[in-house]
């Protein structure tokens, strides 16, 4: 069986914090647990995208995980329990400012949490899973110029290959925020890129542009399970145009 939709799931820390960043550990598992038992299992998002650039229709049951700016509870919490269920994901790290990449040296700061190490980054490569940019600094790409844009998306590309001695194709724009220099330049260098557009994948979505799904909607077990349901498009429709207009009343 096939399908014409694919949800790509955004996630970022994985803890219990009060925080639209944070998603709960006990609803991550349940999560997982729920998305197993249904039959369901992840595709890379590198071979998702084969699919949008064919135009071809998804394999059914698939879903994309990803994690945005590489927290330690990546690997203290979701990383064994993406295991357990035999699923992959893609990490999108900033990498900092000629960052060291030793094995005990970690990612720089963000939003007060500790960061993953280059030891724990290279060992969840080991076991399969994908890391892909979110330039150096995390900044707005919409709000820097032509120079330093090109800094921060080639720069964190080259510190990713670097350390882990393998291609880092996949881009994630930091709070989603892109526009035309930035996408042409993120082009240039990787093979997609991952927005905060809410809506699912099809075959007419733009590469360099990929809809997600943020999931802040779905941190209670009923929530969860819609993203199973053959209902869910209709779902992110609702959802959409109010958080479209909350995020152009900001400048986003």
């Amino acid at each position: 069986m096939v399908a014409h939709a694919l949800s790509i799931l955004t996630f970022h820390a994985i803890d219990d914090r009060a925080s639209p960043i944070s998603f709960p550990p006990a609803a991550f598992e349940s999560g997982l647990r729920h998305l197993a038992d249904a039959g369901w299992s992840t595709i890379r998002l590198t071979d998702a995208v084969e699919h949008v650039r064919r135009g071809a229709a998804f394999p059914d049951r698939r879903i994309v995980i990803t994690f945005d700016d590489g927290y330690r509870s990546v690997h203290d919490v979701a990383f064994p329990l993406l295991r357990e269920h035999g699923m992959t994901a893609t990490v999108f790290l900033p990498t900092g400012e000629a960052p060291d990449t030793g094995d005990g040296s970690r990612l720089p700061a963000m939003e007060e949490r500790e960061m993953l190490s280059w030891g724990e980054i290279r060992e969840m490569a080991a076991a399969g899973i994908d890391f892909g940019g979110h330039t150096m600094t995390h900044p707005f790409l919409t709000q820097v110029d032509r120079a330093r844009l090109e800094h921060e998306v080639r720069g964190c590309q080259a510190v990713i290959e670097d350390a882990l001695g393998r291609p880092a194709s996949t881009f994630a724009y930091p709070d989603g925020r892109h526009d035309v220099q930035a996408r042409t330049i993120v082009a240039d260098h990787y093979d997609c890129a991952v927005s905060t557009r809410l809506g699912q994948v099809t075959a007419d979505s733009d590469p360099f542009a990929l809809e997600r799904i943020e999931t802040f909607y779905f941190r209670r077990p009923k929530d969860f399970a819609r993203l199973t349901s053959p209902r869910l498009g209709a779902y992110l429709r609702r959802r959409a145009f109010p958080r479209a207009i909350k995020r152009l009343l900001r400048g986003g």
